[in-house]
Parts: structure tokens; C-alpha cells; sequence
């Protein structure tokens, strides 16, 4: 039986979601001693962030942290039949979510040190991209094959 290689990926992406959200992400230097920040507290911490964010940093960490509502929207857009126009909406939110992961560590005040959580969210965003990437050639070709 072959697999769709779109929900593989999809599946893939939302596997390592999950984990990251359970790995720690990041340990950050406070008050003397070094945190363990798992990663969904860097969420919540971003969400707080985007709440009162005067400062830019604030906000771009902020978005980051909403970005990761792209991986409740994608699986279901997957699943079902997507129009064209919803996976390339999609994919431009995910590689703003993709930018935002790489750019959030380095808008920290102290550089934090990078734990496992956070490149296998990195990863997650790549295979998102990755399997909106093959779905929007799957519905290119469909649509050439109809309109020969």
C-alpha cells in the first residue's frame, strides 16, 4: 500500500510539534542561575510577550509563538481537499512561522543556551513546509492534467 507522502510529512511535522513542546527548549541564565524553559513555556512566555509588547523584540517573539497556530490549521487543510489559494496562505505563514523560530533566540537579551526542544521545532516547521510544498505540486499538477 503506498503512503501519501503529504500526510507523512504532515504527520511527521505535527510528531515533532508535540515534542518540542514538551522538550526543554532553551536554558536561560535568571537571577544567578541557569532555567530549564521547556517549550511550551517559551510559548506561553511568547503569548504574554505579544500581549504588552511595546519593545519589537517583544512582539516578533510574541508572533513566533502564535506562528505555532499554523500546525492546528495545516493538518486539517491537509486532510481534506485544499484549494490552491489556502496552501500557499498556508506556506506563507509557515515560513514567517519558520523565520520567526530561527530569529527567536537571538532577540533575547542573553543568548539562551539551545536545548533538544528547540531545533526539533525547528524541524517541525521544516517538514510543514515541506509537505504544504508537495501538496501545492500535487494540485499544480492536477490542475494541468484537467485543463490539457
Amino acid at each position: 500500500m503506498r503512503r501519501d507522502p503529504v500526510r507523512v510529512l504532515a504527520v511527521g511535522a505535527i510528531g515533532c510539534f508535540i515534542a518540542s513542546l514538551l522538550l526543554p527548549a532553551f536554558d536561560l541564565p535568571l537571577f544567578g542561575k541557569v532555567v530549564t524553559i521547556r517549550g511550551w513555556q517559551a510559548t506561553a512566555a511568547g503569548l504574554d510577550l505579544l500581549t504588552r509588547a511595546s519593545d519589537p523584540r517583544g512582539f516578533l517573539l510574541g508572533a513566533s509563538a502564535v506562528a505555532n497556530l499554523v500546525f492546528i490549521a495545516a493538518p486539517l487543510l491537509l486532510w481534506r481537499a485544499p484549494s490552491r489559494r489556502s496552501v500557499l496562505l498556508l506556506m506563507l505563514a509557515s515560513v514567517a512561522g519558520l523565520l520567526l523560530a530561527l530569529a527567536a533566540p537571538h532577540l533575547l537579551d542573553r543568548p539562551p543556551l539551545i536545548r533538544s526542544g528547540y531545533p526539533v521545532w525547528i524541524a517541525a516547521h521544516v517538514l510543514l513546509l515541506a509537505a504544504l510544498i508537495r501538496r501545492l505540486r500535487a494540485l499544480a499538477s492536477c490542475s494541468g492534467e484537467s485543463a490539457s
